[in-house]
């Protein structure tokens, strides 16, 4: 699901990490947004970090993206035939986490929408417009995971119908961040914070010599506010909300959130979605599913499953905060210890 991603992580460095400090900061492009690393004093030679760092950025973006026609999930998209598609171990990896959400969702988190995603104007061709409700009827009954076959011990998979296509902007980011820090935990660092497309991993001590401070940005579509600040330790951070990415028709206000159950953009009040979790792939996965429940479903899924969340609602009086009792544990002066038995 395209999803527009919130949690901002200039945090308290802003241009201020100098040689004193013994940070330095990576940064640029990939995955079509951007990302930003920075890391703390280490034996490790920066352009070993940047090499490795790259290295795994570009991999998730060479399998996963649905913009580049030569990726895995590009080729599986076109696809037609029934025979079982190969696979790489990390697509495979992505996919059974993708799997496991969509259960415990409900199918509130599914990643063959895709082409529904298309059919609003949400996805490459960007030509928004509401569908006619017999197209959305026709293509929901040609999407849903239980139409994706995932054979793990031969690591390939299988459609049940030609127009099946595979979506993992709302997972795969997530599962990149994951790899670059596995890389940086692999060279020994300790001190570190990764963001890419506004997910975010911190691990150690920030430039400050003090836990690292997460924005959260306030759900306002004209302005760049800061919401609530965070210290996550250890923990990674996904954010998902629909106040920048949406189109008006006749007066009526469309997100680009879709409820792949109902093939209609979501319609509540829930402005903003933030998850704490060990694994930020899995973090960014759940922030998407909640974020299609609702409010109340998003309160009671927090609840069934102790995740630490916090909610921005709007009312008539403005924004209304819901914080889960485990994401107290992350406000500043609580002790966190991130979520991670899901």
């Amino acid at each position: 699901m395209i999803r527009n991603l919130l949690v901002f992580a200039g945090l308290l460095l802003a241009t201020s990490c100098t040689s004193e400090s013994g940070y330095y900061r990576l940064d640029g492009r990939i995955m079509g947004t951007s990302y930003q690393i920075t890391v703390g004093d280490n034996d490790v030679s920066k352009s070993e970090v940047e090499s490795r760092a790259l290295a795994a950025m570009t991999e998730v973006d060479r399998l996963m993206s649905t913009y580049k026609p030569d990726s895995e999930i590009s080729r599986f998209n076109r696809h037609t035939g029934g025979d079982c598609f190969p696979i790489s171990a990390p697509t495979l990896e992505v996919l059974l986490a993708a799997e496991k959400v969509h259960a415990q969702t409900g199918g509130a988190f599914d990643i063959t929408v895709g082409p529904l995603v298309n059919l609003w104007g949400f996805g490459p061709d960007k030509r928004h417009g509401r569908p006619e409700a017999d197209a959305i009827s026709a293509l929901l009954d040609t999407l849903g995971q239980q139409h994706l076959s995932i054979d793990a011990e031969r690591s390939c998979i299988r459609k049940a119908n030609a127009r099946l296509a595979i979506d993992l902007s709302a997972i795969a980011k997530g599962y990149a961040v994951d790899r670059v820090a596995a890389q940086l935990d692999a060279l020994g660092i300790e001190n570190y914070l990764v963001e890419i497309g506004g997910e975010v991993k911190a691990a150690g001590q920030s430039p400050r010599q003090g836990p690292w401070r997460i924005a959260i940005e306030s759900p306002v579509a004209e302005s760049r506010g800061i919401q609530k600040v965070i210290t996550p330790g250890e923990g990674g951070v996904a954010t998902s909300g629909d106040y920048r990415n949406y189109f008006e028709e006749d007066g009526q206000r469309y997100s680009h959130t879709l409820d792949p159950r109902s093939g209609y953009p979501v319609n509540h009040h829930l402005a903003s979605i933030t998850i704490i979790h060990e694994s930020v792939m899995l973090a960014d996965a759940f922030a998407t599913a909640l974020d299609v429940m609702g409010p109340d479903g998003a309160r009671a899924f927090a609840r069934q499953y102790g995740l630490p969340v916090f909610l921005i609602t709007k009312s008539e009086n403005g924004f209304e905060e819901w914080i889960s009792p485990e994401f107290e544990n992350y406000l500043p002066g609580g002790d966190f210890s991130p979520g991670g038995d899901m």
